[in-house]
């Protein structure tokens, strides 16, 4: 038991929403692009998404490089024995590697496959991580043959093919060692078809390639995969109404939002919440990075951004240990959700979508912090100052269903801190303020 209350430092504890991910990749300086490699068929080739992908990419004045390696009529069992694509592939630092596959390879049943496809991914994506250590794969889980194979499925059709093959990229992110990113094409395809009658997502002259409008539908999906950002607003072209475009913009965007764990965008993202004045990212990374409006903000490294900027568009990018950059969803400062000032509160709760519970709780007579972790440890606590360096460690070797960690926080001084809370299976984390 320490002195009385009054003589004690009050803690303020912050919940910060932690759905797990891997971020985007502003590179470490102002100079740097971000290089996105397209890997793909005529599906691809047909209304040129790359070049499309590029025009959003410069409208939203984001600094980027495109590159792209395509053959029609092809596959990943050609693109793993091409000695073109490999070159294509190790000419540059890509950070992004968006793969679009022979769509008709995934409409089978879940986990049906034609001979080697699956094994030819498993082949594929684990020569690319090698030879482009920290890589993204983005794989375009999208349509095929308008209104399905009857001949194959009874009653079938593009809802139920597009069902399949969403379910097939799932079926292979599942796979041993394998962790990328989806990018949820078809499910924004299903959105507007059954919306708008009035738009023709397909070819008239084949029922199978992307018109004009569901090319750009493509390429806004993924733009908004990649970036975590809603497109709305920027470039679209030739051909499409300035309505048309917002539509396809607004329903790619709403597709990646509401498919988060099914994109495993929620394994990438860098979690970020407000209070009252300040922006706070997760802790327990390094050489952060905040943007307003897409512009990098100098000289802010930490993990806290002071703003009173309403109207503006931020964004944060940060460095795990291993290298690989992680970014948060791009928001308006207006929408991005406040992390709630515990001073008068018991109980916090920090969820996420793949990080499970844990309640944070402040000790104000012993000065320490109470988690209670509701899954299986055993757990390791980090805490960070807020130049993301690490200035204590904990270990709980607790093999319980509900473990309770305390941390003394009484040695440290007034400044903001964060906690991560490792297991076996997740992190978690909290953010909290020391004050006299």
């Amino acid at each position: 038991m320490r002195n009385s209350i009054p003589a004690f430092r009050h803690l303020i504890c912050q919940a910060i929403v932690a759905y797990l991910v891997m971020g985007s990749v502003f590179a470490q300086t102002s100079s740097d692009s971000i290089h996105v490699l397209f890997i793909g068929n005529s599906f691809t080739v047909n209304r040129n998404t790359p070049e499309t992908f590029k025009a959003l990419t410069v409208s939203a004045k984001l600094p980027v490089s495109v590159g792209s390696y395509t053959r029609r009529g092809t596959g990943v069992d050609f693109f793993i024995k091409s000695d073109s694509c490999w070159r294509t592939i190790t000419s540059k630092k890509w950070d992004y590697i968006v793969f679009q596959d022979r769509q008709a390879d995934y409409y089978e049943l879940p986990g049906t496959f034609p001979k080697d496809v699956l094994e030819n991914n498993l082949k594929f994506q684990d020569s690319i991580k090698k030879r482009v250590p920290g890589v993204k794969i983005v794989y375009v889980a999208g349509w095929e043959r308008h209104n399905g194979f009857p001949q194959r499925f009874r009653n079938d059709n593009t809802r139920l093919l597009i069902n399949r093959i969403l379910a097939n990229y799932d079926f292979l992110n599942h796979q041993p060692n394998v962790n990328n990113i989806i990018a949820p094409v078809g499910v924004a395809w299903k959105r507007v078809a059954r919306q708008r009658k009035d738009f023709y997502l397909i070819d008239p002259q084949d029922y199978r390639h992307p018109s004009n409008q569901g090319g750009y539908l493509y390429a806004c999906v993924v733009f908004a995969t990649i970036f975590m950002q809603s497109p709305v607003g920027y470039n679209y072209p030739l051909g499409i109404l300035t309505d048309e475009a917002s539509y396809l913009q607004k329903m790619a965007y709403q597709s990646v939002m509401d498919t988060i764990s099914y994109t495993n965008l929620g394994t990438y993202d860098l979690p970020c919440g407000k209070y009252k004045d300040l922006l706070i990212a997760a802790p327990g990374y390094s050489h952060y990075q905040w943007y307003k409006n897409n512009t990098m903000i100098q000289g802010q490294r930490i993990n806290v951004l002071r703003c009173d900027d309403p109207l503006s568009f931020y964004s944060v990018t940060a460095q795990d240990e291993k290298g690989a950059i992680k970014r948060s969803f791009g928001q308006y400062l207006s929408t991005i959700p406040f992390v709630p000032d515990s001073a008068y509160l018991t109980n916090l709760h920090l969820f996420g979508r793949s990080t499970g519970e844990v309640t944070v709780f402040p000790d104000v007579t012993h000065q320490t912090i109470n988690m209670i972790e509701f899954s299986k440890g055993p757990f390791t606590v980090l805490l960070y100052d807020n130049h993301g360096k690490t200035i204590k460690k904990w270990s709980f070797d607790k093999n319980l269903l509900q473990s309770t960690m305390v941390l003394d926080v009484g040695p440290l001084t007034n400044g903001l801190y964060g906690a991560r809370i490792i297991s076996n299976t997740k992190d978690s984390y909290a953010t909290f303020m020391i004050r006299q």
